[in-house]
């Protein structure tokens, strides 16, 4: 039943967004084009950004159902694959640059997601020299990222992907890349 009422408030979001900006788009607006009161919706989530972020982690959930280790590299494939995949979907939530919403989930997901390869690389969480250079990577490659989306995908995943690798200072680098890490680090264990 929970899955279906979030389903439902899903499309009622995807429908809005065929028919106004994301900015535009309330918490009363979703629930009343998914035939749901708003006492439902938050039952489920707490604001209309909880909602995007609960897509954005089912999406990658989904893509990576059956895999059990992966590397950098083959994760960063899969979730630009994952976008390309409901590029309508989320072209239409970076449609505007004045609203931040995807950038922000993202940001905050992959920031995440990083430490805890490194927590699993390393033993240890990064030091703040790491983190420093983590927070600014993931700043910068979610950027290129909601561009790369709001641009229409068009640079294959596979260029991107290096020049992503590329980006990445050393010393972060030596943390994230070359090894494989268990699937199971890139759910968030919060949505668990």
């Amino acid at each position: 039943m929970a899955e279906t009422t979030r389903t439902r408030l899903e499309q009622g979001l995807i429908s809005l967004l065929q028919k106004k900006p994301l900015r535009h788009i309330n918490v009363q607006d979703i629930a009343r084009e998914s035939g749901l009161t708003r006492q439902v919706f938050y039952r489920y989530f707490h604001t209309r950004d909880d909602l995007i972020y609960w897509i954005y982690m089912k999406d990658f959930t989904t893509a990576f159902t059956g895999k059990n280790m992966v590397s950098w590299h083959e994760m960063i494939l899969i979730m630009m694959q994952t976008l390309k995949n409901r590029a309508y979907f989320y072209q239409r939530l970076v449609r505007h640059h004045d609203d931040n919403t995807l950038y922000r989930i993202m940001r905050a997901y992959t920031e995440n997601l990083y430490r805890r390869i490194i927590l699993y690389h390393t033993g240890s969480k990064p030091d703040p020299r790491t983190d420093f250079f983590l927070r600014l990577y993931t700043s910068g490659g979610v950027e290129m990222s909601i561009d790369w989306v709001r641009g229409g995908m068009n640079q294959s995943s596979e260029e991107f992907l290096e020049w992503i690798l590329q980006a990445i200072p050393a010393s972060l680098r030596e943390q994230l890349v070359g090894f494989p890490f268990p699937a199971a680090l890139i759910p968030d264990p919060k949505e668990e």
